[in-house]
């Protein structure tokens, strides 16, 4: 995952120096010489901005951007333009065949990324479920990938944050329904 949130530490944008055509095809370069995968991972739902972070997708080769909409606090404005935010790029998503997973990123719950997804309605637009995230929502987990996977099969996504690797026991229940999600959505 190449990590595009700009960060202090970090000259230009996030990890990435900059979305200069030729620097970016290094990228690409470098991202099939070792036989890698990229997927960018972003914040916002500004169109402007998320169509510059599509042209850098495609540029390297990824396929997936992942977004959360709320940073750093929880924001009811950026939620409710969420939705005709995201709708602005589809087709633009649509045209390099680039999926955007919106994630559930601690300040989001679960059921406000299911409104936005269905309010998007697009094949393009799908959730990034993130464990750990849900707790820091105070959501249970379990069923945060349960309404985003059954019965809508939103998910483009799941990762188990770092935090969740600590809850050992745990862990290896949550892996145990993901591959079961996952067989059921591998099915459709």
């Amino acid at each position: 995952m190449i990590n595009i949130v700009p960060w202090p530490e970090l000259p230009g944008i996030g990890t990435l120096e900059s979305f200069e055509p030729e620097y970016l095809d290094k990228v690409n370069k470098e991202i099939q010489k070792y036989g890698f995968f990229a997927e960018i991972d972003t914040n916002g739902t500004d169109p402007k901005h998320l169509t510059e972070v599509i042209e850098a997708a495609h540029r390297i080769g990824a396929d997936v951007i992942r977004t959360y909409t709320c940073m750093g606090e929880y924001d009811p404005d950026r939620l409710r333009r969420a939705p005709e935010d995201i709708k602005q790029i589809v087709p633009l998503l649509k045209k390099y065949r680039i999926k955007l997973a919106v994630e559930n990123h601690e300040e989001e719950l679960t059921d406000e990324v299911i409104q936005i997804i269905k309010e998007v309605n697009s094949p393009w637009v799908g959730a990034h479920c993130d464990f750990g995230n849900a707790m820091m929502a105070w959501e249970d987990p379990v069923e945060a990938v349960r309404k985003l996977a059954m019965p809508l099969q939103l998910i483009l996504r799941i990762i188990l944050s770092s935090m969740m690797a600590k809850i050992t026991g745990y862990v290896a229940y949550l892996l145990g329904l993901v591959i079961s999600i996952w067989k059921n959505l591998l099915k459709y």
